[in-house]
């Protein structure tokens, strides 16, 4: 075929449906009912009409909910491929949730896609707001070897006097993931509504054609096949389309064809063409999140950033907690302990609020009030099946096994795939009728444990049993911070909690003391005047006054960051009150809270802040436990201005040019040239740590959900964090359904941020597991050894002679978990885990680890039992060995490993 001489106008008939934005779900849900209700109706009428759901897949469920009666109807027509569904859940966005997160969105669209008989093969995401360099190897993870995209993609040229003008850019090209990993790229450069509908007038429907088509005949278009995109957000099918494409077919011109195309054959055509005529595509490689006009939106890294906050805690409450933990009671022998379902049913209710415009942060303020609602169910749910699964393990250890009546148990548990080390801090309650308050605590060889009591309180305390009444017991509650030493990978660590000759005395400090914290790696030194400095105990490196609060004004909207260029406030003025807050031997604290007198809104008519002001406050509490290299930061905000951005900023020691922060499976290199040179602003993602290093030092800053930071071209030593960004509205203007007053975020807000002085580079200084154990350490639980002594309740009420109480037996008599042994091991420097978990099919463990470095590495997994690979979506097996086995991982390769 000669694309001189022939042109094929592919229509693809679609909706883009954000299941919320502007409008909160269920107000859309009419919507979408409306739309599906009549596209059935076409699709019954006319045998031949495609239609495409935005590849989701949760359309099908928000129908379905109000229209049950209509599944194997929509059935029917999916598995004839004429409704086109998948291959996501849903159109996450790629930044601002987890690599592992995008993971699960399709492994969940592929199940409701072989429900319903059919999934497309298009790797289409039409919004989102920059594609991560992963993307690739990601759907060739799920065997897409295609990405049709409309945002992040644009270049430019520099000449050799610097000046940078813009390029044309291929419509088709080969994106290269960090890996190799390629997949043909499709930009809709022309939007995803080029010809959102057409006219039934004939006449009118082929100018329309000719103008939105003229477009290809002058850019780097390497096929005839011209994408044209019949539809828009919310739209419903034109269901005359398929009249009048046949009646404009007939006055086009030769070698012209004008044709409903399925999205699948349309990629397939031109891929076919590239081959079959030897067509050299342009290979794109990295992220692309670059775009001329602003439209990757990257404001949205920190608009309602309490939402992101929320939604890494929830995600590692599942990745890091959850999945792991019960992933090692399997392997310890518990079969069938692992709560899939519930996991799954809590992975689908994170995922329901990763769209785009709800994690963005992004949309109508009920929208972002039923996300908060959502978390708060999430958390409740999740952390319920927390306690569970550490009440299994801690009764279910060697050491419980073989204790006395009286004695109570500390359990640890570390659920990633490196040693953690130091201190803990339990929740113990203890029967006062077992009159044990002279205690002493040991490890497995007996020997006597290091801890602080830090709190003491008698309190009667509730139990709810399965199979008794409600009843209250009379305890002793102890906040306990232990010193766990070091712990093995995926493994329990127990102590007993046994009599002594003393009762520990609760821990006391004079709050007069110097403001300065210690562990046995650092040193924190905070002046009166709100200083921070951080010494590196072993080398004697100071990181001198490093961290202060920078406020700018916000003229934009929750798309985008607008400051003004007035000169940015900075909390060295403002005033501050400096106090220790804890000083034991395991955990030392200082708090700094700032007063913050701010302007109280931006006064666009002046072209400046107001000159009236509004109080807001913050707290920054730092604070030092034994075993760990950084410090952590807990800040809360109480924010009473509007119109503006609030940043945690830290200076180093050190100025590098460049900045590394980590996304999805992956550690990116950024410098400021890498942004398109209109940029007024230069934003950058963090999963959670970005970094600098230069000359063997560094320093890495983790974070919990501030995915917002920059590197300052003009001050190369900072990196910024943004904390808060008040705007009130989705777009600027204050328009009916797009004013949001509450994005303003007039509220309390908190959150934690880390940092970690390093010495070596991020590879060497393994700066993701670092990251890592700072969202996710070490975890506690104490509990009696004897499990029934909290499982009583009251007995029956009607008869006092029926004292018996009744027990659930239990599942698993013969497992005594093994103290501080691996449920599996990993070793390999540069490798990073992701996720260790049931397998979808439930016939074993699924272990995913990835390469974040730029070179081969070489990793070695210990586990009892047989090891096979796998991919992404957990289909093919292949055999590698059994219980060890070694591996070689390309640079930023992923791999999945099936274990039995």
């Amino acid at each position: 075929m000669n694309k001189q001489d022939n042109k094929i106008f592919c229509v693809i008939s679609h909706t883009h449906w954000d299941r919320e934005w502007y409008m909160p779900l269920e107000q859309f849900r009419h919507r979408l009912v409306d739309l599906m209700d009549r596209l059935l109706i076409i699709l019954a009428e006319q045998p031949e009409y495609i239609f495409h759901l935005d590849a989701q897949t949760v359309v099908l469920e928000d129908y379905l909910a109000v229209r049950p009666e209509k599944r194997e109807e929509l059935r029917r027509y999916i598995s004839r491929r004429r409704l086109m569904i998948g291959p996501f859940f849903l159109q996450n966005d790629f930044y601002l949730v987890s690599g592992e997160s995008t993971v699960r969105n399709l492994l969940e669209g592929q199940k409701l896609c072989r429900e319903f008989g059919g999934s497309a093969k298009t790797g289409y995401a039409a919004d989102q707001f920059g594609n991560a360099s992963q993307l690739p190897q990601i759907l060739r993870g799920f065997g897409i070897d295609n990405f049709v995209f409309g945002r992040g993609f644009s270049q430019c040229d520099t000449a050799a006097d610097g000046t940078v003008t813009p390029k044309k850019t291929p419509t088709e090209f080969i994106w290269k993931g960090p890996d190799g990993s390629e997949v043909l790229a499709i930009h809709m450069r022309h939007w995803y509504n080029n010809t959102q509908r057409f006219s039934a007038d004939t006449d009118k429907a082929l100018r329309f054609l000719r103008a939105m088509t003229a477009p290809y005949d002058d850019e780097l278009t390497a096929t005839p096949y011209l994408l044209l995109m019949n539809g828009v957000d919310h739209l419903e099918a034109q269901g005359d389309i398929r009249e009048v494409i046949d009646r404009v077919q007939e006055k086009l011109e030769d070698g012209e064809h004008f044709v409903q195309y399925n999205m699948d054959d349309y990629v397939d055509a031109v891929k076919a063409y590239v081959d079959e005529n030897g067509v050299q595509l342009q290979t794109v490689e990295g992220e692309m999140r670059v775009d001329q006009g602003l439209t990757t939106l990257q404001g949205t890294l920190s608009s309602r950033s309490y939402l992101k906050t929320a939604n890494v805690e929830a995600q590692t409450l599942l990745e890091n907690r959850l999945e792991p933990l019960y992933a090692m009671l399997e392997r310890y022998g518990m079969k069938g302990v692992y709560p899939h379902d519930r996991l799954v049913y809590t992975w689908k209710n994170i995922i329901r609020n990763h769209p785009h415009d709800s994690i963005c942060g992004c949309s109508t303020d009920a929208v972002h009030r039923h996300m908060e609602n959502r978390y708060s169910e999430i958390f409740e749910f999740a952390e319920e099946q927390l306690h569970r699964g550490m009440l299994t393990a801690a009764e279910h250890t060697a050491m419980a096994r073989n204790a006395g009546e009286r004695d109570y148990i500390i359990t640890v548990a570390n659920t990633l795939s490196t040693p953690l080390r130091g201190a803990v801090e339990v929740q113990l309650k203890m029967l006062v009728s077992d009159e044990m308050e002279n205690f002493r605590i040991v490890d497995g060889d007996g020997n006597d444990v290091e801890f602080a009591v830090v709190s003491k309180v008698n309190r009667d305390t509730a139990v709810y049993s399965p199979i008794n009444l409600p009843g209250w017991l009379n305890v002793y509650d102890y906040t306990i911070q232990l010193d766990a030493g070091e712990v093995a990978p995926f493994a329990f660590k127990s102590f007993l909690v046994t009599a002594g000759k003393t009762m520990p005395a609760v821990a006391a400090f004079d709050a007069s003391l110097p403001t300065v914290i210690e562990n046995d790696r650092l040193t924190v030194t905070v002046t009166a005047d709100g200083k921070v400095d951080i010494t590196d105990r072993k080398s004697g490196r100071v990181i001198a006054d490093c961290l202060r609060l920078e406020d700018r004004e916000d003229a934009g909207d929750s798309y985008m960051f607008v400051p003004k260029g007035h000169a940015p406030l900075y909390s060295d003025d403002w005033k501050k009150t400096v106090t220790l807050t804890e000083h034991t031997a395991l955990k030392q604290s200082v708090k700094i809270d700032y007063t913050m007198d701010l302007p109280l809104f931006y006064d666009e008519a002046a072209g400046k802040r107001s000159d009236e002001t509004a109080t807001s406050s913050l707290s920054l509490e730092l604070t030092l436990y034994r075993g760990r290299p950084f410090v952590d930061m807990v800040y809360t905000l109480n924010n009473a201005s509007r119109d503006h951005h609030l940043a945690l900023c830290v200076d180093a020691d050190i100025a590098p040019v460049e900045s590394y922060a980590d996304s999805a499976f992956d550690v990116v290199r950024r410098t400021g040239d890498m942004h398109y040179y209109t940029t007024p602003i230069k934003i950058d993602p963090n999963a959670s740590f970005a970094a600098l290093q230069q000359d063997g030092k560094g320093i890495a800053v983790f974070t919990a959900g501030t995915h917002e930071y920059m590197h300052p071209e003009d001050q190369l030593n900072r990196l910024s964090f943004g904390l808060v960004r008040s705007t009130g509205g989705i777009t600027h203007g204050g328009k009916e359904l797009w004013d949001t007053p509450e994005n303003q975020c007039i509220r309390t807000m908190s959150g934690r941020l880390a940092v970690c002085p390093f010495e070596g580079d991020i590879v060497s200084a393994n700066i993701p597991a670092l990251a890592l154990a700072f969202r996710a350490p070490l975890l506690g639980l104490g509990t009696s050894c004897d499990s029934r002594k909290f499982a009583g309740g009251r007995p029956c009420v009607q008869d006092s002679t029926l004292t018996e109480f009744f027990y659930l037996p239990d599942t698993h008599p013969a497992v005594a978990i093994a103290d501080n042994t691996s449920a599996v091991a990993v070793d390999g420097e540069g490798i990073a885990f992701s996720a260790f978990k049931l397998s979808e099919d439930e016939s074993g463990e699924v272990l995913r680890l990835f390469n974040y470095t730029e070179e081969a590495r070489t990793v070695t997994v210990k586990v009892q039992g047989r090891l096979y690979r796998t991919q992404l979506d957990e289909i093919a097996r292949i055999f590698l060995g059994k219980d060890e086995v070694t591996l070689t991982l390309g640079p930023k390769e992923i791999i999945t490993l099936f274990m039995q």
